[in-house]
């Protein structure tokens, strides 16, 4: 992969042959298009309008400049050529730009996009559903990339990068509206809906992101390959900032395989609160040094990680595996005055947290849950704190657990998996040492939950000599549907 980039950018320059757009015909409303020097003016006369193109690329040191109606006027330019769109200089509008490309679409390190509203895809559109104000399918067996190395920004509107392999190294930003990344042949677009974008599971995809995506709200699905397979991999930096009580949220949705995030992701709303983030896939990983922040000054957001409370809400889907690694961060916690946030851990098979997770309130604690039905392994940190008011809350929910004083962290701790062979947690129980145990009630209260499942009993084991004695006015809780064994 590493590679692949390399040669991609180094080939760049050699293979920008095609400057400025050329052979263009208007298949829809008016459009009148005229160039001088190395600017190409394309005076957009109706709502919308439709124009083909043989070729659509832009070499460095060239603009290219839609004058439209409004900024709620789109214009689609659809590549009937055989040649990738690369833009290397400025595309500028005063609407709504739709780029369609099965050859793909390149951006370039010194490439910039500026817009109202920007569409770039892979996949077709049919232009009696452009031409409607209906949803938009968006579908084709193309394989060719949307690679970004440059900057894409939109004004007014959202921005859409939608094609079956997405990866963004340069800058994705949306200053009033969303950014939505979609890796996969088939994405149903609802631009004003709550969840605008709809992907088919059986249609492929994958999205990575390596630079910055900033946005009212971030969402990123991809439908992956399999179970095992890497579908969404964010490495760079998401940053989701909502306007009052909207906004301030992120998505991140693999349909199959695994969503793995190893840099930062950080989302507030406008009036003071903390956002939302959800990572969401078939495995799900927090691996190196990555980070989730959805702390704010008022109250602490919200965090979904492999699935919501218990497993149970069915419009988040459950995630096989759930991992926080040792060296990532969960922050939800606030800042100034109110309650802490909410974390949830939630794997169907196994959930793991061996960092930090923060949902420190001001006048209450959060919440936090580590929990499967499967095997649970707990080894990590926890701030259940509160300054002024009552501590928050950490629910363990495992098939069957045993309490004891463990060498460091129990056992040895287990790695984020990137196939199929490479997880398997022996038993359907886990291991809690008491220290682990101790440093949740030190600062908030603890509930033990066991009901079975995955082969288990529900059980609770106490191994002999323990000492469980903490420092503050916290409880510890035990629920269970098997037996107690001191």
């Amino acid at each position: 992969m590493i590679f692949f980039r390399l040669f991609l950018f180094l080939l760049l320059p050699l293979v920008s042959l095609v400057a400025k757009p050329k052979k263009h015909d208007v298949v829809a409303g008016k459009v009148d298009i005229s160039s001088r020097d190395q600017t190409t003016i394309v005076h957009q006369k109706t709502h919308k309008a439709i124009v083909h193109w043989d070729s659509f690329s832009i070499e460095q040191g060239e603009s290219v400049h839609i004058e439209q109606p409004s900024s709620k006027s789109a214009i689609l330019n659809r590549v009937t050529g055989k040649d990738p769109s690369e833009v290397h200089g400025i595309l500028s509008s005063t609407g709504k730009v739709f780029l369609l490309n099965k050859n793909g679409i390149v951006i370039g390190p010194q490439g910039r996009v500026n817009t109202a509203g920007f569409i770039a895809s892979t996949l077709e559109l049919k232009d009696s559903e452009f031409l409607s104000d209906g949803p938009l399918l968006f579908s084709g067996d193309s394989d060719q990339s949307i690679i970004n190395l440059g900057k894409i920004e939109t004004h007014f509107g959202n921005l859409f990068i939608l094609a079956q392999r997405v990866e963004n190294q340069g800058i994705l930003k949306a200053e009033q509206g969303v950014v939505q990344v979609a890796g996969a042949r088939e994405v149903l677009l609802k631009e004003d809906s709550a969840e605008p974008i709809y992907i088919r599971p059986q249609s492929e995809g994958v999205v990575i992101n390596e630079g910055s995506i900033e946005g009212l709200s971030v969402i990123v699905k991809a439908a992956g390959e399999n179970a095992y397979a890497l579908a969404l991999n964010q490495e760079g930096f998401i940053q989701a900032t909502g306007v009052q009580s909207e906004g301030g949220q992120v998505f991140l949705v693999a349909e199959k395989g695994i969503t793995q995030v190893s840099g930062e992701i950080r989302a507030i709303k406008g009036d003071g609160s903390g956002g939302t983030v959800h990572i969401l896939g078939d495995q799900v990983g927090l691996i190196e040094n990555a980070i989730v922040d959805v702390s704010a000054p008022n109250h602490g957001g919200e965090v979904l990680i492999g699935g919501d409370y218990q497993g149970s809400n069915e419009a988040i889907r459950n995630a096989e595996i759930a991992y926080v690694g040792e060296h990532a961060q969960v922050l939800a916690h606030s800042t100034e005055h109110g309650a802490g946030g909410k974390v949830i851990v939630w794997g169907d098979q196994s959930s793991s947290h061996l960092g930090w997770i923060d949902v420190n309130g001001s006048h209450r604690g959060g919440f936090i849950e580590v929990s499967s039905p499967g095997h649970l392994c707990y080894r990590g940190n926890v701030d259940l704190s509160s300054k002024w008011g009552e501590p928050g809350e950490l629910l363990l929910d495992p098939s069957d657990i045993t309490i004891g004083n463990f060498s460091g962290a129990g056992s040895s701790n287990p790695s984020f998996p990137t196939g199929p062979n490479e997880y398997n947690p022996s038993g359907s129980s886990g291991n809690l040492a008491v220290a682990d145990l101790m440093n949740g009630l030190n600062s908030g209260n603890v509930t033990l939950l066991t009901t079975g499942g995955a082969g288990g009993s529900g059980n609770v084991a106490f191994n002999s000599g323990i000492n469980l004695t903490w420092n503050t006015a916290t409880t510890f809780s035990i629920v269970t549907t098997g037996t107690i064994g001191l």
